[in-house]
């Protein structure tokens, strides 16, 4: 089943009613159009677990294979049992993921640009696909989440808030500006 979803329009957005809820709190600085893509995500999250079903979600801007439905549905069956999220997906712009590979880490940034405006061609082709554990990523793209996994990024990423977070392991720390910050606050 597919179903195309309405984001939230962060500029209707009531935040004095969002705290009430306890989505946000008073420091948070999303800009309007930042927090109602995170309260898009947080409506899916939501779902999930209300239907206790494991759901994919793909943003507006995504580009995904012809053959995704297939090459997901082989890569999901090599998933370790009690996976939570799956992350899919390519755009043009920068992507920054640190993967763990068990025995060490990685930062790993992609600047490919072959497919800027051979969306068709990135399309079509044929790539390697592989599961690889990521410790922290930036740019949603494409995702897969389970109930379990949504029930997770909502009891960590809400509310919604200014602070900081900082990776394990190494000197950085974000400051949470988007839900793919919070996100990696969770994980």
């Amino acid at each position: 089943n597919t179903a195309r979803i309405s984001a939230v329009d962060g500029t209707s957005l009531d935040r004095a009613a969002l705290m009430e809820e306890g989505l946000i709190t008073g420091d948070c600085r999303y800009p309007p159009g930042t927090l109602g893509c995170a309260l898009s995500h947080i409506d899916l999250w939501k779902r999930a677990v209300s239907e206790n079903r494991t759901i994919t979600v793909f943003e507006d801007d995504v580009r995904a294979s012809f053959r995704f439905i297939e090459e997901s549905a082989e890569i999901m069956s090599r998933a370790p049992t009690g996976w939570d999220m799956i992350q899919w997906g390519y755009i043009i712009d920068p992507s920054f993921l640190w993967l763990d590979f068990g025995l060490s880490k990685a930062k790993l940034e992609f600047y490919d640009r072959r497919y800027t405006n051979r969306t068709a061609l990135f399309q079509s082709d044929k790539f390697p696909r592989s599961l690889i554990r990521i410790e922290h990523s930036f740019g949603l793209q494409a995702y897969t989440i389970t109930p379990r996994g949504a029930r997770i990024l909502l009891e960590k990423c809400l509310p919604l808030r200014h602070r900081l977070i900082p990776f394990p392991g190494t000197d950085v720390i974000i400051e949470d500006t988007g839900i793919d910050c919070a996100m990696c606050a969770a994980y």
